[in-house]
Protein backbone atom coordinates (compact mmCIF):
# COMPACT_ATOMS: atom_id res chain seq x y z
CA UNK A 1 0.00 0.00 0.00
CA UNK A 2 1.53 3.37 -0.81
CA UNK A 3 2.05 5.70 1.87
CA UNK A 4 -0.09 8.41 0.20
CA UNK A 5 -3.45 6.08 -0.02
CA UNK A 6 -2.98 4.68 3.57
CA UNK A 7 -2.61 8.52 4.48
CA UNK A 8 -5.62 9.00 2.50
CA UNK A 9 -7.96 6.55 4.18
CA UNK A 10 -6.40 7.92 7.42
CA UNK A 11 -7.33 11.69 7.01
CA UNK A 12 -11.18 10.18 5.38
CA UNK A 13 -11.48 8.51 9.42
CA UNK A 14 -10.52 11.59 10.82
CA UNK A 15 -13.57 11.14 13.29
CA UNK A 16 -11.38 7.41 14.39
CA UNK A 17 -7.69 8.77 14.64
CA UNK A 18 -8.45 11.78 15.91
CA UNK A 19 -10.12 10.62 19.27
CA UNK A 20 -7.13 7.43 19.02
CA UNK A 21 -4.57 9.81 19.46
CA UNK A 22 -6.26 11.41 22.31
CA UNK A 23 -6.92 7.84 23.87
CA UNK A 24 -2.92 7.23 23.30
CA UNK A 25 -2.08 10.43 24.77
CA UNK A 26 -4.04 9.47 28.04
CA UNK A 27 -3.10 6.32 28.07
CA UNK A 28 0.66 7.68 28.15
CA UNK A 29 -0.13 9.85 31.25
CA UNK A 30 -1.32 7.03 32.90
CA UNK A 31 1.43 4.69 32.65
CA UNK A 32 3.89 7.17 33.46
CA UNK A 33 2.13 7.96 37.10
CA UNK A 34 1.21 4.57 37.63
CA UNK A 35 4.78 3.30 36.80
CA UNK A 36 6.76 6.14 39.22
CA UNK A 37 10.39 7.10 39.22
CA UNK A 38 13.53 5.10 40.42
CA UNK A 39 15.96 6.19 43.16
CA UNK A 40 19.75 4.72 43.03
CA UNK A 41 22.15 5.43 45.99
CA UNK A 42 25.45 3.40 45.90
CA UNK A 43 28.59 2.99 48.52
CA UNK A 44 31.34 1.62 47.98
CA UNK A 45 34.09 -0.52 50.49
CA UNK A 46 37.66 -1.43 50.70
CA UNK A 47 39.58 -4.22 52.35
CA UNK A 48 42.36 -3.53 54.61
CA UNK A 49 45.29 -6.12 55.47
CA UNK A 50 44.79 -6.71 58.99
CA UNK A 51 47.52 -5.38 61.90
CA UNK A 52 49.01 -9.09 62.19
CA UNK A 53 49.65 -9.42 58.09
CA UNK A 54 51.95 -5.63 58.35
CA UNK A 55 55.58 -5.65 58.27
CA UNK A 56 57.02 -4.57 62.02
CA UNK A 57 56.87 -1.00 62.38
CA UNK A 58 54.00 -0.26 59.68
CA UNK A 59 51.18 1.62 61.17
CA UNK A 60 49.65 2.34 57.31
CA UNK A 61 47.20 -0.43 55.86
CA UNK A 62 46.54 1.11 52.87
CA UNK A 63 50.40 0.49 51.72
CA UNK A 64 49.79 -3.26 51.40
CA UNK A 65 46.24 -3.77 49.61
CA UNK A 66 47.71 -4.51 46.37
CA UNK A 67 47.24 -8.59 47.37
CA UNK A 68 43.41 -7.91 48.27
CA UNK A 69 41.82 -8.06 44.80
CA UNK A 70 41.38 -11.17 44.58
CA UNK A 71 39.63 -11.59 48.12
CA UNK A 72 37.21 -8.76 46.78
CA UNK A 73 36.22 -10.83 44.15
CA UNK A 74 35.36 -14.00 46.54
CA UNK A 75 33.69 -11.30 48.82
CA UNK A 76 31.18 -10.02 45.60
CA UNK A 77 30.71 -13.34 44.59
CA UNK A 78 29.42 -14.59 48.15
CA UNK A 79 27.34 -11.69 48.48
CA UNK A 80 25.62 -11.44 45.73
CA UNK A 81 24.92 -15.34 44.63
CA UNK A 82 21.52 -16.43 43.81
CA UNK A 83 19.34 -16.12 47.29
CA UNK A 84 22.05 -14.62 49.19
CA UNK A 85 20.42 -11.33 50.04
CA UNK A 86 16.51 -12.62 49.98
CA UNK A 87 16.60 -12.20 53.86
CA UNK A 88 18.67 -9.37 54.10
CA UNK A 89 15.69 -7.13 51.86
CA UNK A 90 12.65 -8.97 53.39
CA UNK A 91 11.26 -5.41 53.95
CA UNK A 92 12.43 -4.44 51.19
CA UNK A 93 10.43 -6.19 47.98
CA UNK A 94 11.29 -4.99 44.49
CA UNK A 95 14.95 -3.76 45.18
CA UNK A 96 17.20 -4.23 42.88
CA UNK A 97 20.89 -4.67 43.95
CA UNK A 98 24.20 -4.60 42.28
CA UNK A 99 27.49 -5.62 44.14
CA UNK A 100 30.63 -5.47 41.84
CA UNK A 101 34.59 -4.52 42.33
CA UNK A 102 34.88 -1.60 41.20
CA UNK A 103 37.71 -1.33 38.36
CA UNK A 104 41.31 -1.23 39.09
CA UNK A 105 43.66 -3.54 40.96
CA UNK A 106 42.37 -2.04 44.11
CA UNK A 107 40.11 -4.27 46.52
CA UNK A 108 36.98 -1.52 46.44
CA UNK A 109 33.57 -2.91 46.12
CA UNK A 110 30.69 -1.12 44.84
CA UNK A 111 27.14 -1.94 46.07
CA UNK A 112 24.38 -0.29 44.14
CA UNK A 113 20.46 0.17 45.45
CA UNK A 114 17.61 0.55 43.38
CA UNK A 115 14.28 1.43 45.12
CA UNK A 116 11.10 3.01 44.22
CA UNK A 117 11.38 4.92 47.33
CA UNK A 118 14.38 7.44 48.41
CA UNK A 119 14.00 6.52 52.28
CA UNK A 120 13.70 2.80 51.34
CA UNK A 121 16.85 2.71 48.81
CA UNK A 122 19.06 3.93 51.54
CA UNK A 123 18.21 1.50 54.09
CA UNK A 124 18.31 -1.20 51.84
CA UNK A 125 22.15 0.13 50.84
CA UNK A 126 22.87 0.52 54.29
CA UNK A 127 20.98 -3.07 54.69
CA UNK A 128 23.70 -4.50 52.49
CA UNK A 129 26.79 -2.97 53.12
CA UNK A 130 26.51 -4.22 56.23
CA UNK A 131 25.42 -7.59 55.26
CA UNK A 132 28.89 -7.06 53.07
CA UNK A 133 30.59 -7.07 56.68
CA UNK A 134 29.24 -9.83 58.16
CA UNK A 135 30.08 -12.40 55.36
CA UNK A 136 33.35 -11.46 55.62
CA UNK A 137 33.84 -12.23 59.00
CA UNK A 138 31.65 -15.50 58.47
CA UNK A 139 34.15 -16.53 55.81
CA UNK A 140 37.33 -15.77 58.49
CA UNK A 141 35.72 -17.28 61.02
CA UNK A 142 34.68 -20.35 59.11
CA UNK A 143 38.55 -20.74 58.03
CA UNK A 144 39.81 -20.21 61.47
CA UNK A 145 41.99 -16.80 60.92
CA UNK A 146 43.24 -15.43 63.66
CA UNK A 147 41.88 -12.29 64.66
CA UNK A 148 45.01 -9.91 64.41
CA UNK A 149 44.98 -11.64 60.23
CA UNK A 150 42.08 -11.19 59.30
CA UNK A 151 41.29 -8.66 56.63
CA UNK A 152 39.08 -5.86 57.26
CA UNK A 153 36.55 -3.89 55.24
CA UNK A 154 36.46 -0.14 55.64
CA UNK A 155 33.67 2.24 54.29
CA UNK A 156 35.03 4.42 51.73
CA UNK A 157 31.85 6.50 50.63
CA UNK A 158 27.97 6.29 50.91
CA UNK A 159 25.35 8.61 48.47
CA UNK A 160 23.62 10.73 51.02
CA UNK A 161 21.30 11.92 48.12
CA UNK A 162 19.47 9.27 45.77
CA UNK A 163 19.55 9.88 42.08
CA UNK A 164 16.55 10.22 40.25
CA UNK A 165 15.70 7.35 37.72
CA UNK A 166 13.07 8.66 35.21
CA UNK A 167 13.86 5.59 32.47
CA UNK A 168 12.22 2.95 33.31
CA UNK A 169 8.41 5.17 33.30
CA UNK A 170 9.73 6.63 29.89
CA UNK A 171 9.90 3.11 28.16
CA UNK A 172 6.59 2.37 29.91
CA UNK A 173 4.85 5.18 28.57
CA UNK A 174 6.33 5.27 25.14
CA UNK A 175 5.45 1.81 25.00
CA UNK A 176 1.66 2.14 26.08
CA UNK A 177 1.16 5.26 24.03
CA UNK A 178 2.98 4.05 21.00
CA UNK A 179 0.95 0.99 21.26
CA UNK A 180 -2.26 2.77 21.14
CA UNK A 181 -1.56 4.92 18.22
CA UNK A 182 -0.74 2.14 15.77
CA UNK A 183 -3.88 0.08 17.15
CA UNK A 184 -6.09 3.17 16.15
CA UNK A 185 -4.40 3.26 12.69
CA UNK A 186 -4.14 -0.32 11.52
CA UNK A 187 -8.61 0.00 12.99
CA UNK A 188 -9.15 3.30 11.08
CA UNK A 189 -7.50 1.77 8.14
CA UNK A 190 -9.07 -1.51 7.71
CA UNK A 191 -12.79 0.54 8.94
CA UNK A 192 -12.30 2.66 5.68
CA UNK A 193 -10.68 -0.32 3.43
CA UNK A 194 -14.04 -2.54 4.53
CA UNK A 195 -16.39 0.64 3.61
CA UNK A 196 -14.74 1.02 0.27
CA UNK A 197 -14.66 -2.55 -0.95
CA UNK A 198 -18.14 -2.80 -0.11
CA UNK A 199 -20.67 -2.74 -3.47
CA UNK A 200 -23.02 -0.09 -3.41
CA UNK A 201 -26.97 -0.49 -4.57
CA UNK A 202 -28.24 1.32 -7.94
CA UNK A 203 -32.18 1.53 -7.80
CA UNK A 204 -34.19 1.63 -10.65
CA UNK A 205 -36.89 3.24 -10.95
CA UNK A 206 -39.47 1.74 -13.68
CA UNK A 207 -41.61 3.81 -15.38
CA UNK A 208 -45.28 3.00 -16.59
CA UNK A 209 -45.81 2.57 -20.37
CA UNK A 210 -47.74 4.81 -22.13
CA UNK A 211 -48.91 2.44 -24.80
CA UNK A 212 -50.07 0.14 -22.17
CA UNK A 213 -52.93 -2.24 -22.54
CA UNK A 214 -56.44 -1.06 -20.99
CA UNK A 215 -56.89 -3.49 -18.00
CA UNK A 216 -60.79 -3.47 -19.06
CA UNK A 217 -59.72 -5.43 -22.55
CA UNK A 218 -59.44 -8.93 -22.76
CA UNK A 219 -57.06 -11.08 -23.77
CA UNK A 220 -58.32 -11.85 -27.42
CA UNK A 221 -59.02 -8.00 -28.04
CA UNK A 222 -55.40 -6.90 -26.32
CA UNK A 223 -54.25 -9.35 -29.32
CA UNK A 224 -56.36 -8.38 -32.01
CA UNK A 225 -55.05 -4.36 -31.33
CA UNK A 226 -51.33 -5.57 -31.59
CA UNK A 227 -52.54 -7.35 -35.09
CA UNK A 228 -53.98 -4.01 -36.39
CA UNK A 229 -51.16 -1.71 -34.93
CA UNK A 230 -48.63 -4.03 -37.00
CA UNK A 231 -50.77 -3.85 -40.05
CA UNK A 232 -50.78 -0.32 -40.23
CA UNK A 233 -47.38 0.20 -40.54
CA UNK A 234 -47.06 -2.02 -43.65
CA UNK A 235 -46.79 0.67 -46.51
CA UNK A 236 -49.63 -0.22 -49.19
CA UNK A 237 -48.47 -0.67 -52.81
CA UNK A 238 -48.51 2.62 -54.88
CA UNK A 239 -50.64 2.34 -58.15
CA UNK A 240 -49.74 3.84 -61.66
CA UNK A 241 -51.61 5.71 -64.16
CA UNK A 242 -53.19 2.99 -66.17
CA UNK A 243 -54.85 1.13 -63.12
CA UNK A 244 -55.75 4.80 -61.57
CA UNK A 245 -57.64 4.99 -64.76
CA UNK A 246 -59.36 1.61 -64.85
CA UNK A 247 -60.23 2.04 -61.40
CA UNK A 248 -61.73 5.08 -62.00
CA UNK A 249 -64.29 3.91 -64.96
Amino acid sequence: MKPAETLGRLLRRWYIVVPGLMLAAIAAVGAWNFVGPEYERSGTQMLLPGEGNLPEGVTNPFLFIGGLALPADVIVQSVSGQGALTDVLADHPGAEVVIQRAPGSAPVIKTTVTYPDDVGAARALQLVMAHTVATLEELQSTEGVALDSRIEIATLTVDNESTLLQRTRMVVAAVVGLGVVVVVLVFAALIDGSVRRRPRRTRRRIRPSTDAADPAESPSDQTQSMIDATESTVDEPELNDSETKTVAR
